[in-house]
């Protein structure tokens, strides 16, 4: 029992042991009966036992099966006493027990509730018999609830399918036994043995519980390498109900034996393939050898399986541009030895790779820009740019541009600013075995006129509340095309275009700003052409806030001793200070109003004056005093 409960608990809840949720009783037709198996519920069997209502083929009943005392179940059932006892404390209890330690309760009990007999005691499976053939439905209630509706066929039993023959998969000294799972209604399996011929015996000491979608499997260690074994298996179901064997499995013990690893002789790089080469290999029970590559050692995965007798094998597929790692296993169709250690090589290629086509170079300010269609060739890695001078009178040989290879197809070609020439070029691919190709078709080019104009100079900055004024010049440009005026506020990131003035304009007024907020200003010189200078220096101001005003119309009046103060809104506040005189005494009341009305209890003889206050907390003038 102690084996089940454990399999049960790692595998989680079976066909029958449930959550209300998911409880509904089960149903099963033989010849002259029908048997029923009901749930057990999370709070254990029913107060009222399980109300039954049978209709269908002329013969309705309503029925209700509860548990019989202990000596009633020794009686009709021969079921032990302290096992019926077991389970009928626990089923009890289980009214009464904390959530926490009711899952683990309903595990405790399935042992007992697999056992048909003290199932049938305790009122979990019910045999109605007599019963003619034909279609029955059962609905089944339980403290008042539905626990569900199920339908079974009288006239004929039904034996439980066998299960198919299991699988194996061997271990050092061990095998594991699985197969697929049964219906619903299957519980459990029981796995058979045999030595040597010898007659079949139980190879577990209880029954094998499996939860829905797990793989049932049996496992054995120990394996004698000498010894054949045959195992067959069997399943039971909730009904109690015990299939005939499956198809029986063989098991030679020396197949529990690892196979050897193959020993690799070498890995080579050839031309446009890798050749790997393995001893041969003696252990008869090896019928193919995987060949394994990756690009990372350790990180292998299957390139080809061939014959057991074969010694090499050919990669025709290797990588041209990079080393990749090789190894080898031995198999014998159903497991695999482990892997010879990883060995590199790369393929090469001696044929040099085509000329670059479709080659372009543009002239630019600082040099020329080149870029052609990228080649085909797979293991094409990089190219070789070249120029030459043209238009002098003892043109050089071309000169290499580049050290290491270009990986893109483009180049550019950086020149002083300010040199004018003219140049030819060609592009050279290179495969990953180094062979250069031949030169493409020359393409020639010029620089050209990139130069920017000199940086404006900013002379002056001013500043207004709500305004701020620059003035810059520049040198003499013929190509000037105008200028572009940037601003940064203290709290910006990066400095914002505001404005592109005319090549005449050497002043700009910038009407957006807040008092006291520090700007940042700088200009840029534009050509026709697009070339912009460098920025001018940076020139920093914060124009003044507006002053704020004092508050207008400022009026108190008096109501049953209550006094109310209101004025009108004053630009730019945020909140007042109210201030009360009283007998040439004036006194900051505490509280900052926000706001335009104020009041408190009348204070006879006392003045009133409001102060406005704006966001920064600067304070404007007083305004007019006020009685009531």
């Amino acid at each position: 029992m102690r084996i089940i409960i454990l399999t049960a608990f790692l595998l989680g809840t079976t066909a029958f042991v449930q959550t209300p949720s998911g409880s509904r009783p089960l149903a099963l037709g033989t010849r002259d009966a029908v048997i029923l198996r009901f749930p057990v519920l999370d709070t254990g069997l029913p107060q009222g036992g399980f109300v039954v209502t049978r209709s269908g083929s002329g013969a309705e009943r309503t029925f209700t099966v509860r548990p019989l005392n202990a000596a009633d179940a020794a009686a009709r059932f021969r079921v032990d006493a302290d096992d019926f006892a077991l389970l009928t404390n626990g089923l009890a209890a289980l009214r009464t027990t904390s959530s926490e330690q009711r899952g683990y309760l309903l595990l405790t009990l399935l042992g007992s509730v697999l056992q048909p007999n003290l199932a049938r005691a305790a009122g979990l499976l019910y045999d109605d018999t007599n019963l003619a053939a034909g279609t029955y439905t059962y609905t089944v209630t339980a403290d008042g609830r539905t626990l569900g509706r199920v339908t079974a066929r009288v006239g004929q039993d039904s034996p439980l399918p066998a299960p198919p023959q299991p699988k194996a998969t061997f271990g050092r000294g061990s095998v594991r036994l699985t197969w697929t799972r049964g219906g619903e209604e299957v519980v459990g399996y029981r796995v058979q043995r045999s030595v040597d011929g010898g007659a079949f015996v139980e190879a577990t000491s209880s029954l094998i519980v499996v939860s829905r979608g797990v793989t049932p499997a049996f496992d054995e260690a120990r394996l004698d390498a000498a010894k054949t074994y045959r195992y067959r298996v069997t399943a039971v179901d909730v009904f109690g109900r015990e299939s005939a064997a499956s198809p029986v499995l063989a098991v030679e013990g020396a197949d529990t034996v690892p196979l050897a690893a193959p020993v690799l002789r070498f890995v080579r790089g050839e031309q446009g393939r890798v050749m790997v080469s393995w001893q041969p290999l003696t252990d008869r029970r090896v019928r193919e050898v995987v060949v394994l590559r990756g690009d990372k050692p350790g990180k292998l995965s299957v390139l080809a399986r061939v014959p057991a007798g074969s010694t090499s094998y050919t990669d025709a597929a290797a990588s041209l541009t990079r080393p990749q790692y090789y190894a080898v296993k031995a198999s014998d169709g159903s497991r695999e030895s482990s892997a010879s250690p990883d060995l590199p090589a790369q393929a090469f290629n001696t044929n040099p790779p085509a000329a670059p086509a479709n080659v372009r170079a543009t002239g630019q300010a600082d040099g020329v820009a080149l870029a052609w269609t990228p080649s085909r060739e797979d293991d094409v890695v990089g190219y070789r740019v070249y120029r030459t001078q043209i238009g002098v009178e003892t043109p050089a040989p071309p000169t290499l541009l580049n050290g290491a290879l270009v990986k893109e197809a483009a180049f550019k070609d950086t020149i002083a600013k300010g040199v004018r020439a003219s140049f030819e070029y060609t592009v050279r691919a290179v495969n990953a075995s180094g062979v250069e190709g031949a030169p493409s078709t020359p393409v020639r080019s010029r620089t050209a006129d990139g130069t920017p104009p000199d940086a404006p100079i900013v002379l002056r900055i001013d500043a207004v509340p709500g305004k701020i004024a620059l003035v810059f010049t520049q040198t003499p440009t013929p190509d000037l095309r105008g200028f572009d005026v940037y601003r940064a506020a203290e709290d910006d990131a990066r400095a914002s275009r505001i404005a592109t003035l005319p090549p005449d304009a050497y002043g700009f007024v910038d009407p957006s700003v807040n008092g006291g907020t520090t700007y940042s200003y700088a200009v840029r010189a534009v050509d026709d052409r697009g070339n912009a200078s460098e920025p001018s220096n940076v020139v920093s101001i914060t124009p003044p806030a507006a002053r704020l005003a004092a508050p207008a119309n400022v009026r108190a009046a008096n109501a049953s001793g209550a006094l109310t103060l209101t004025w009108n809104a004053v630009e730019g506040a945020v909140a007042y200070f109210v201030y009360r005189e009283t007998n040439g005494r004036r006194v900051q009341l505490p509280d900052l109003v926000v706001g335009t009305t104020f009041r408190e209890a009348f204070a006879r003889g006392a003045r009133y004056l409001v102060q406005a206050v704006d966001r920064e907390g600067r304070t404007g003038p007083l305004s007019s005093p006020a009685a009531p």
